[in-house]
Parts: C-alpha cells; structure tokens; sequence
C-alpha cells in the first residue's frame, strides 16, 4: 500500500467516526453539539491569498441555532509519509 493509499484510509476512518457521532446524536469531536454540525470530506473553499480552492480531506462546519453560514470550522488534513509504520 503506498502512502496515498494509507491517507486515504485514515481519511476513511476519521470521517466515518466523526459522521458516526454525528448521526448518533453526540457531541462531534467530543466538542460541537450534532445537530448544529456538518461532516464534510473532500471540501473545497475558496482562498483569498492563492486565488483558488484549497481541498480540504474531512471538515466539521459548526452552525449557530437558526444560522445558514458556518461560525467555525475544524479541518483535518490526513497524510502519511513513507517513513510513518
């Protein structure tokens, strides 16, 4: 398995368990209420300074009550070098 194979599975499992809180009513990341979460993978935002998206492997958009933009956001970036067991 080469290290872009074993990113993609860590980034397969860090979403599934976060999604997994997410879907069963708990605190996602142990931190942000369920229902005011989004699990996302793969999430592209725009940024200013490169002038393009930047893709982000799983990201947590946290909502306040009755809000429709994100207040915060958690990023994960999941990677794996060759020297890593």
């Amino acid at each position: 398995m080469n290290t872009t194979e074993k990113g993609n599975k860590l980034e397969d499992q860090l979403y599934d368990y976060l999604y997994g809180q997410l879907v069963s009513g708990k605190h996602v990341f142990d931190i942000y209420p369920a229902n005011l979460c989004e699990v996302h993978k793969k999430k592209k935002y725009y940024c200013k300074v490169r002038e393009a998206d930047v893709e982000f492997d799983v990201v947590i958009e946290v909502r306040s009550k009755g809000r429709s933009r994100a207040i915060a956001f958690g990023s994960c970036c999941c990677q794996v070098t060759e020297n890593a067991a």
